[in-house]
């Protein structure tokens, strides 16, 4: 009978600790028992405020998850993007950040980075057809402000310019440099002000990531996304304090089963079609086996 009893109990507290998960995402409230996530949205598909008035996303998804595991709710905080590496750095051992954020080094002396979960190629979005660097001489181009866009941006611009790998046929590498004297950089704090500037005529070019740009841009036939060659592609990780190896383990658990088993890949496109359906375009997506919508905060 005690064993009926345990076994029961064992049963109870499972799936309580599963409907915590699911039931407990917030915006807001944090205790002992959360996972806070600070993120920077728009930025689908890794996140944005769905239709539905909740946080959503391949991010969201992938910390939910590892919410799950390790039997906390986790709680999404929108704020500036470049607040979140210094905000984890100072964080507890159950704070990260998830916001499409590229892995180099100089986040890397703030934070430590979970395994690459998804790479993405720098674009440059106009209303004209400029496909490389050199076409953004003399002309006013956009940017989220301390992303690697702006960095490279900047880089170009300085007495040193900005330097770059091209590979030929034969698999040889040159170094190659490119200085803009005549650039205008505009940051703002998110893309979503980039794009209305674009349209309005007040900017004439943006600098982002490409998946992001398909999405912020999807059904517009006015701007052109044209990838560039002096432009590196980009490996994006979620960010946790430096040394906290438990909670970096428990992430790369779950982003390395995704990647192997092509949930990511999934989900990615998944998300992206979600975000586009939301925002007028094509029949709403199904979502693919496994993608528990619960997660959604």
């Amino acid at each position: 009978m005690k064993k009926i009893v345990l076994i029961l109990a064992t049963v109870l507290l499972v799936t309580c600790s599963v409907m915590f998960a699911f039931s407990a995402c917030s915006s807001s409230e944090t205790d002992d028992n959360s996972i806070i996530m600070y993120t920077h949205t728009p930025f689908a598909p890794y996140e944005w405020k769905g239709a539905d008035g909740k946080m959503t996303g391949v991010d969201v998804a992938i910390m939910s998850q590892v919410a799950e595991n390790l039997g906390k709710k986790l709680v999404i905080k929108d704020m500036a993007f470049d607040s979140i590496f210094s905000t984890v750095a100072k964080g507890n051992s159950y704070t990260v950040g998830a916001a499409g954020i590229t892995i180099n080094e100089t986040r890397k002396k703030q934070v430590d980075f979970s395994s690459v979960y998804s790479s993405s190629t720098l674009v440059i979005v106009s209303k004209s057809t400029i496909s490389s660097l050199k076409g953004l001489e003399n002309l006013s181009v956009a940017v989220q402000k301390d992303t690697s866009a702006h960095t490279i941006l900047k880089d170009a611009t300085s007495e040193v310019g900005y330097s770059y790998t091209v590979e030929g046929s034969d698999g040889s590498q040159t170094q190659k440099n490119i200085k803009l004297s005549s650039l205008t950089i505009r940051e703002f704090s998110d893309y979503n002000t980039c794009r209305i500037n674009l349209q309005n005529g007040n900017v004439n070019a943006i600098v982002m990531d490409k998946l992001p740009a398909e999405s912020l841009f999807f059904g517009d036939g006015s701007v052109n996304i044209y990838p560039a060659s002096e432009l590196p592609q980009e490996d994006f990780g979620i960010a946790v304090k430096k040394g906290n190896a438990t909670l970096l383990d428990a992430i790369n658990e779950v982003v390395d089963i995704w990647l192997a088993n092509g949930n990511m890949d999934k989900y990615l496109s998944y998300y992206s079609a979600l975000y586009e359906y939301e925002n007028g375009g094509g029949e709403q997506p199904t979502p693919p086996s496994g993608l528990e919508l619960e997660w959604n905060c």
